[in-house]
Order: structure tokens, then C-alpha cells, then sequence
């Protein structure tokens, strides 16, 4: 019998395929880009960039952050911060101009 593949899991599969990791690590990091997007470019504490983006503490955002880059938000130097930003605030960017207060 061929076993059952939900709509799901079809997409799931695409989009890891097409951009190299699953739907909810792609979130996670892009949430993660506008937290640390908020510190940069708005000042805004870490506490309330967590909090703004989803996460359930300062604590957990940090974890996130040492799970992608090796180091805490506090750790990342300017030009770490600035290569990130370049990289990926084009996305950040434009969730801050929907006006949106959470990602």
C-alpha cells in the first residue's frame, strides 16, 4: 500500500528543496532577522524585540540567535549586525513598513 502524503508535507518538501531548510526553521530565522533588525536600526531592548517577534523571552530569542549564527545578540559585533541586515532586512524592513507588532 503507498502511504499517504498530505498537502502539507508535499509543500513542506518543495519549499526545504527549493530554499535549503523547512518552513518553520525559514520563520523562525526571519523572525529572528526582524528581532535583531529592531535592535540594529530602532533601538529597541532585546526583551521587547523578542517580544515583539513571537518569541516567548529575551531568553529563547537568544538560543534562536546562538543556534544560527554561534552567539548571542549581545555577542554579535556592528558588522556582524550590519552583514545580517544587508543580508536579510530587505525582509524585516518590510514587515516593520506593514506596521505590524509582532512577525
Amino acid at each position: 500500500m503507498v502511504p499517504r502524503i498530505g498537502f502539507y508535507e508535499i509543500v513542506e518538501g518543495l519549499f526545504k528543496d527549493e530554499v535549503g531548510m523547512t518552513l518553520q526553521a525559514y520563520a523562525r530565522q526571519l523572525r529572528l532577522h526582524y528581532g535583531l533588525w529592531q535592535v540594529h536600526m530602532g533601538g529597541v531592548p532585546i526583551f521587547q524585540a523578542a517580544e515583539n517577534c513571537g518569541f516567548v523571552d529575551a531568553a529563547h530569542f537568544g538560543r534562536v540567535c546562538v543556534q544560527i549564527y554561534g552567539k548571542r545578540p549581545t555577542a554579535l559585533s556592528d558588522a556582524e549586525l550590519r552583514s545580517i541586515i544587508e543580508r536579510c532586512g530587505h525582509r524585516a524592513s518590510r514587515i516593520a513598513a506593514t506596521g505590524l507588532h509582532s512577525c
